[in-house]
C-alpha cells in the first residue's frame, strides 16, 4: 500500500505521459494542415484553369467549339485526367454564354485517420459576350441581269 502511495504521488516522467497521449492530435493536426493546404493549392489551380477555359470559350471571336477550346485551356492543370467537367453553353449571332464546372475529388494522406478519405473541389465560371446595335445590311441586286435574263428571278427575289 504504501508502494502505491509514493507511485501516485511521484511527479516525475509527467511530461512523457503527456506527449504520449498528445503526440496523436498533434499529428493529426499538422497531417490535416498538410492535407488542406494541398487542397487550397489543387483548388485554385482548377479554379484558373476554368476561369482561362470560360473567358476563351465564350469569346464571339473564337471559331472551335467550345469543348475544344476549353480542353486546350484546361490542359495546364496537372491533374485534369482526373476532373470531371461540363459544359454549358447558348450561342446566337451577337452572343455567347459559357459556362463550365468541373469538380475533382482530392485523396488526402493524413484525414484518413479520422476517416475523411477524399475532399470534394467544385470549381465554376460563368463568362458571356454580348455585341449591343448589332446592324446587318441586306443588298438585293435588281440590275438588267435579275430582269432581263430570267424575268423569274425577280420574282424570286422579292418574297424572299
Amino acid at each position: 500500500m504504501r508502494v502505491l502511495r509514493q507511485l501516485l504521488n511521484d511527479q516525475g516522467g509527467n511530461v512523457t505521459i503527456i506527449v504520449a497521449f498528445m503526440i496523436i492530435p498533434m499529428l493529426l493536426l499538422a497531417g490535416g494542415a498538410t492535407d488542406m493546404a494541398r487542397y487550397e493549392m489543387h483548388r485554385v489551380q482548377l479554379q484558373d484553369g476554368v476561369d482561362r477555359a470560360v473567358l476563351a470559350s465564350a469569346s464571339l471571336t473564337q471559331k472551335q467549339s467550345v469543348e475544344t477550346t476549353a480542353r486546350e485551356y484546361l490542359k495546364t492543370v496537372s491533374f485534369i485526367d482526373q476532373v470531371d467537367v461540363d459544359y454549358t453553353y447558348t450561342a446566337a449571332l451577337n452572343h455567347r454564354s459559357v459556362t463550365i464546372t468541373a469538380r475533382y475529388d482530392m485523396q488526402t494522406s493524413f484525414l484518413p485517420l479520422i476517416g475523411i478519405d477524399t475532399l470534394p473541389i467544385v470549381a465554376t465560371a460563368t463568362a458571356q459576350e454580348r455585341r449591343q446595335n448589332l446592324e446587318i445590311s441586306l443588298m438585293l441586286d435588281i440590275s438588267g441581269s435579275m430582269l432581263d435574263n430570267s424575268p423569274s428571278r425577280i420574282n424570286l427575289l422579292r418574297p424572299a
